[in-house]
């Protein structure tokens, strides 16, 4: 370590988390990757502090003035070593076990991210956006809804299906307005991340679950209060709001029947984004509601205090009405999850010879539609064929990794369970801990 600490290039100290649901305060800093740390006051003021300049013996005074109490050089030299060099925030060359916490995936999280819009543009499309989230336009937008929603009902969507499953070229266009609804609810997330205070990251793909979906970074809303956070949490279905009005207004102008059926999709895509079981937008409404960053971290302290009575520091840590959320999300989520892994597994082996004789129909069609130059049912086979492959070769990485992670998370588990009693008391003793966050919304 060098005898002037300093922060990584590109790390940026946040400040408090505000509102949280952490029974201490909990501080925040974002690395140049984007990823958000989170610490305790005391290696927060460690980090603030070292400015590059100062030695040791500087930072264990400036620390000790911000804190009221006595930290020595030792002190603040193996806080830098074995907290915050590890973790990213303080230059470092650290190869301790908190230096392989950086690149590890938390469950059940985007994976094999590509970003396709940058930063700057996105923030140059949000500030545009950022006139539909004043007060009187989102009021007239629900109102909007609720109208259309009750002309639908007695207007019906017979017509408008038939038209769509019949004609290969209304499909496609309907794929299509599926795709532009999803960019644009990204975008959605990104304005209300901006119109809330905090800058949004860059727009991307990558593979969630079993299906491929868009993101948009928006790590930085954690520097909110929870007004703000709930706000960038409901930008995109906001957005998908603002889509089915569109869609209303433009077959008003056209009697396009194709237009009620993407309304009706958008409509249906909105009640998926509030699933609170996986990392849809409902899941980040609850975490960012109770103040507490990453739900899925707190399944295994949730369950160890069920199943041994023993208190884990990450269930202690909260407050008792974020425990009590945390606990009922946990109790709720853990078997839902996994009787939809025993239903996908039992129905794995149907699916695949389902999605096989599917590739080869499609592709047979696909052949046979360009031998007669009849382009759009081919390409619209091509389309079906890629939304079959595409969710087998993604169950297949999924599979493998959570097959992976199981193996690591049961040989801690074990090691948790023959844990020597001595250490296992020392283990009560509070530590100033570091935790990882990023938040992209897919």
């Amino acid at each position: 370590m060098t005898t002037a600490p300093c922060l990584q290039p590109g790390t940026e100290l946040l400040g408090e988390y505000l509102e949280s649901g952490f029974a201490a305060p909990v501080y925040l800093a974002r690395r140049a990757d984007g990823q958000v740390v989170q610490l305790t006051q005391l290696l927060y003021l460690v980090a603030c502090a070292a400015d590059g300049h100062a030695d040791c013996d500087e930072i264990a005074a400036a620390v000790s003035d911000a804190s009221g109490r006595r930290i020595s050089a030792a002190n603040v030299m193996h806080l830098i070593e074995h907290k915050l060099e590890p973790c990213g925030v303080i230059a470092g060359t650290a190869t301790g076990p908190g230096a392989a916490d950086m690149s590890r995936t938390p469950l059940l999280a985007l994976r094999f991210r590509v970003p396709l819009v940058p930063a700057p543009a996105v923030r140059a499309i949000a500030g545009v956006l950022r006139p539909l989230f004043f007060a009187p336009v989102v009021g007239a937008v629900l109102a909007g809804l609720v109208w259309f929603d009750w002309w639908l009902v007695q207007h019906g969507l017979g017509r408008a299906s038939v038209e769509v499953l019949t004609h290969p070229a209304l499909m496609l266009f309907v794929l299509g307005g599926m795709f532009a609804s999803a960019l644009w609810h990204e975008l959605g997330h990104a304005a209300a991340c901006r119109a809330s205070g905090a800058q949004p990251g860059a727009i991307g793909a990558g593979l969630y679950l079993v299906m491929p979906a868009l993101y948009t970074d928006v790590t930085d809303s954690y520097r909110l209060d929870r007004a703000g956070r709930v706000r960038t949490d409901l930008g995109g279905v906001y957005h998908n709001v603002i889509g089915v009005l569109v869609c209303a207004g433009v077959y008003a102008a056209t009697r396009f029947e194709a237009l009620l059926v993407l309304a009706l999709l958008g409509q249906l895509e909105i009640l998926q984004q509030f699933v609170p079981f996986v990392r849809l937008d409902g899941y980040w409404v609850i975490s960012d509601l109770i103040g507490v960053p990453d739900l899925f971290g707190r399944i295994k302290p949730v369950l160890l205090a069920a199943l041994t009575g023993r208190r884990d520091r990450r269930a202690a840590e909260l407050k008792p009405r974020a425990r009590a959320v945390v606990t009922a999300w946990v109790c709720l989520t853990v078997p839902v999850l996994a009787v939809n892994v025993v239903l996908i597994g039992r129905a794995a082996p149907h699916l695949a010879a389902v999605a096989a004789a599917t590739v080869r129909s499609q592709a047979h069609l696909i052949t046979a539609s360009l031998a007669v130059h009849r382009f759009t049912t081919a390409a619209l086979a091509a389309v079906e064929l890629l939304l079959v492959a595409l969710p087998v070769v993604a169950g297949v990485l999924t599979a493998t990794f959570v097959s992976y992670r199981s193996g690591f998370a049961a040989v801690d588990w074990n090691g948790h369970r023959r844990r020597p009693k001595h250490r296992r008391r020392r283990s009560r003793r509070p530590r100033n801990g570091v935790t990882h966050h990023a938040k992209p919304h897919a």
